[in-house]
Order: structure tokens, then C-alpha cells, then sequence
């Protein structure tokens, strides 16, 4: 596979893109480190020669299995590729990167719309129509990836506020067990499960999930008279 370019150059044919991460100087800070796929050779060289222009970066590739290589071993910061084509699913190769780590890709499309199936791949932040003009890649691409990273925050927030909702309910349910269990108002529960938690140096949420797990074995005693 070609090597990841420098603004304005171009790989030596066959160079591995191992041996290129040493070689290769960081991009200016402006400039992005871009995986452009498409399975026709002079898209290729013109994607080198738009994208070096604009300042970035730019690994070729012309086949899935080249482009997932590319985000292994680059970790790139956008993929800008064909939705389809022989050799080459955009779309395909989308949803597998989002299995091995977070990457923004924009796709080529021929239409002027994405598929419904691309808007719900967590990892497609935007579609582009066919022909691909300078002036637009200058403008959507930083863009896609600002995008991209603002959703990662938003998604990583909207997973917090779960977790705590989820701890919340569980703390809850053990308040209202120990207060049962102490015979003590549920708000004097909460205090005594907090103090254990610090005397402990526990989270508080390791505390109430312990008193649950008393709890179901309470429950499953067999209280009857012996036989």
C-alpha cells in the first residue's frame, strides 16, 4: 500500500504504510490526517493532489481491505470514501471501524442523498455528491470532524447520565432495604449506607448493590418451622 503523504508530495509505489509512521512529519496544525478511498486510480491521484493542496495528509487506498489497514495503522482522523464500488463498501467498512475505534467518515456518494442505513451508522457524519469540488472539501471535511467529535461528547454525556440514573435506582432500592432491615427512617438508611461507603472507601453505589445482594439471599432463606 502507498505510504501516508506529506502536503503536496506523493508515495513511492509498494512503500508499506509501517515504515512510513517514522518517516512521515506531523501535519501542520491545521491539516488533517486523511484515508481518501475510491477504486478508480485517477480519483485516487486527484484526491492526493485536492487534499495536499488544502494542507493534509492523505493515504490512498483502493480496496476495503487497504482502507482498514490505513485506519489501523494510521489512526487516521477522517475517511473519505466511495459508498460503493467494486472492491470498495464505504459503508461496509464504516460500520467495521466503528467496532475497533471511534473514526469520522464522510461518504462519496453518486446521489444527492444519503441511505437511510448511512445516517444510522454512528460512524458516517456526512455524505458528499458526486463530483467532489475543492472548495467543498475545504469546508466539509474539518467540518465532519468537529461535528464527529461533538457527538462523541454528546454521546459520552448522554452515557453518564444514564449510569447515574441506573445507580440512583439501585441506591434507592438499598435505601429502602436497610431502612426496612434497621427499622430506621429511610433518610437515616441513607446516611448509614453513606458512612459505610467512606469508612470503607467504597463508592456508594458498591455499597447499595451489596445490600441488594443481602437482600435476595434474605429472601431466598427458608423461614418455616424445621421439620
Amino acid at each position: 500500500m502507498p505510504s501516508l503523504t506529506t502536503p503536496g508530495t506523493f508515495s513511492a509505489p509498494g512503500t508499506q504504510v509501517r515504515k512510513s509512521l517514522a518517516e512521515v512529519p506531523k501535519a501542520a496544525p491545521a491539516g488533517l490526517r486523511i484515508v481518501a478511498a475510491d477504486a478508480m486510480p485517477e480519483v485516487r491521484q486527484s484526491y492526493q493532489q485536492i487534499l495536499g493542496r488544502l494542507g493534509h495528509q492523505i493515504q490512498v487506498a483502493g480496496t476495503d481491505s487497504e482502507v482498514v489497514e490505513a485506519c489501523r495503522l494510521l489512526s487516521p482522523d477522517l475517511v473519505l470514501i466511495a459508498a460503493r464500488q467494486a472492491g470498495l463498501d464505504g459503508l461496509a467498512v464504516a460500520e467495521a471501524a466503528g467496532r475497533e475505534r471511534p473514526i469520522p467518515f464522510v461518504l462519496v456518494t453518486d446521489g444527492s442523498h444519503c441511505a437511510a442505513r448511512a445516517l444510522a451508522t454512528e460512524n458516517v457524519v456526512a455524505c458528499l455528491p458526486r463530483p467532489l469540488e475543492e472548495a467543498s472539501l475545504a469546508t466539509a471535511l474539518p467540518l465532519a470532524v468537529r461535528q464527529f467529535e461533538q457527538l462523541r461528547r454528546l454521546r459520552a454525556d448522554v452515557d453518564g447520565l444514564r449510569q447515574a440514573l441506573d445507580e440512583r435506582k439501585v441506591i434507592e432500592r438499598a435505601k429502602e432495604s436497610t431502612a426496612r432491615r434497621l427499622r430506621i427512617p429511610e433518610s437515616e438508611a441513607y446516611h448509614v449506607m453513606r458512612a459505610t461507603a467512606s469508612r470503607q472507601n467504597r463508592k456508594l453505589v458498591d455499597v447499595a448493590n451489596q445490600v441488594l445482594a443481602a437482600e435476595a439471599i434474605f429472601a431466598g432463606l427458608d423461614v418455616g418451622s424445621p421439620a
